[in-house]
Order: structure tokens, then sequence, then C-alpha cells
């Protein structure tokens, strides 16, 4: 499912208008070649990096549930210094392709029929290091579509044992809406945790970017 509204040019315009120069990337499906997405992602942090002009410090990769599987393969396969990110934001993202994962994100990055190899290789939770970006994490706790204990969180486990700075933002309850009971895909409702909203909190972790 393509979500281009809340999570493309609704947190594009949040961030613009905020000072943050945030682009959107409509990346290609892969239909059968998995390095397809990641290579697009690639590519068009080459093309940021080259544009001195539009006075850019840093470049991230930020992803919701199938797209943040897509930001943290960017975080941890990166070819070298033009297509590193220099930092990771992750919404409920599908981590893990191995048990537990979404089974729709991994069937259409990967096909049907696997191999463990690639299972292991695109389980980025395996492929974290001590050079991996640092992250911004964001799940819920009963979310039941992307399971978390072994995505997100999984996730910030690996990071924090390879010392990388990681912001979490972890929530145990569901917003009381009839369309989002399954703990997945609304981030912007007014959740708040110490007194603020998760998109305050985001903008307070980017500014100590800067």
């Amino acid at each position: 499912v393509l979500s281009m509204t809340h999570e493309g040019r609704d947190i594009r315009q949040w961030l613009n208008a905020r000072g943050f120069t945030c682009c959107l990337l409509q990346y290609r499906m892969p239909r059968g070649h998995h390095d397809v997405p990641l290579s697009d992602v690639q590519q068009s942090m080459r093309i940021l990096r080259g544009r001195t002009d539009l006075g850019i410090t840093h470049i991230g990769v930020m992803g919701f549930s199938a797209g943040g599987h897509l930001a943290s393969t960017a975080s941890t396969h990166y070819v070298d210094a033009a297509t590193r990110p220099d930092f990771q934001i992750l919404f409920y993202p599908v981590i893990t392709l191995r048990n537990a994962t979404h089974n729709g994100s991994r069937n259409q990055f990967l096909g049907t029929n696997p191999s463990q190899y690639m299972l292991d290789l695109y389980s980025n939770e395996l492929q974290v290091t001590k050079d991996t970006p640092k992250a911004f994490v964001m799940y819920y706790v009963p979310d039941t579509v992307v399971p978390q204990a072994t995505n997100g969180a999984a996730y910030v486990e690996a990071l924090k044992a390879k010392n990388v700075p990681v912001k979490t933002l972890i929530y145990d309850t569901c917003y009381p809406d009839s369309d989002t009971q399954n703990g997945h895909g609304w981030w912007e409702r007014d959740t708040r945790i110490d007194g603020k909203h998760v998109k305050e909190h985001l903008s307070d972790w980017l500014e100590t970017l800067k």
C-alpha cells in the first residue's frame, strides 16, 4: 500500500516548515530485483551530496513500516561515504525478514521462496555495526501488523549492543480510533510521551544533529 500522504507529503511539509530540508523519494518496487529500491535511495543520496549549493550538512533516511526496512537497509548496507546516511529515522519499521516479520513486505522484497542467506542478509538487526548511523526509532508495543518485539525492539537492541546512539519512543497503547486499533500506521495521532507529541520529540532530536 502506497502511503504518500500522511507518511510522505505531510511529514515533508511539516519538516520543511521547521527549517529541515526533506525530500520525498518514490522508489521503484523490486519486481524480482531486490537491489532496485536500495539503488534508488543510494542514487538520491549521491545527487543530494553533489548539490553543494543547497547547503545541506547532514543527510539521513526516514521510513515508515516497509519503508522503515528500506531506510534501515540503507543504513546497514551502504557501500561508501557517499551512500552512508548520517542518521536514520524509523517509524514502526519492518526490520527482520526471518521469523515474525511482515510477510507481505518480505514477499514483495525477496519473493515467496528466498534463500536463508538472503533472509539473514536483509534482516537488518543482524547487520548493525559500530559504524551504523545514529537512529530515531518509534514503534507501538501492541502493533499486530509488524510485530515490534522482533522488528523495532530488536533493531534498537542491536544498535545499543554496538554503542550506536539511538533515541526511542515506545508507546504501550493505541490511539482510540477504530481504524488504528492494530497499533500500526498512526504516528501522526495526538499521542504523547513526557508531555510531548512524537513530532516534538523528533524535531528536538533533529536539532541535536545541527
